[in-house]
């Protein structure tokens, strides 16, 4: 079935990244994905070595996107998630973003305390360079009002929440 909803809303930006931009997310994917492979693993999700590092990189050059978006700047040498208890967000203060091609804003079972309190950008790309965004929502709105679905079966076992695009808030915070 096809919800129109999704179909015909617009992103609230786009934003085709520049060569220097796109460098400077892919450094920091890089070196996030050197570091916690463990934090994989313990979700019970077992990607091949490039989809976690593609994965990690499209997800950092995203932040840039959402840094751009936010007016704040994107720091690429972020301090990693082990020397905290829980994870430091993507972005200061408490801003998460999540990346997909497409769908909407997801949390994994494993994520729900981790992003406690946090606020989550949706980005999405279609390409290398051009990111849009679609809004943001509170980590209790995702759990409370999202979806509970079974996305990839074949990836991953435990089932997500899930807030469609629609239904994000469009307003900058």
């Amino acid at each position: 079935m096809i919800d129109f909803d999704e179909v015909l809303l617009e992103p609230v930006a786009e934003y085709e990244l520049s060569r220097d931009e796109v460098r400077r997310g892919c450094i920091g994917g890089f070196r996030r994905w050197n570091n916690s492979k463990e934090l994989k693993n313990a979700a019970g999700y077992e990607p091949t070595p490039w989809e976690d590092m593609k994965s990690a990189t499209i997800g950092a050059v995203a932040e840039v996107a959402a840094a751009k978006w936010l007016g704040i700047p994107f720091c690429e040498l972020k301090i990693h998630e082990g020397q905290f208890k829980t994870k430091p967000p993507d972005l200061p203060p408490d801003f998460e973003v999540r990346s997909t091609e497409r769908g909407g804003l997801v949390i994994r079972p494993h994520e729900v305390f981790r992003f406690e309190g946090r606020r989550l950008i949706l980005v999405t790309n279609d390409h290398p360079s051009l990111f849009r965004i679609w809004g943001w929502a509170h980590q209790h709105e995702v759990v409370l009002d999202g979806t509970r679905c079974f996305p990839d079966p074949k990836r991953n076992k435990n089932p997500v929440w899930m807030l469609p695009r629609h239904r994000l808030n469009r307003k900058k915070p």
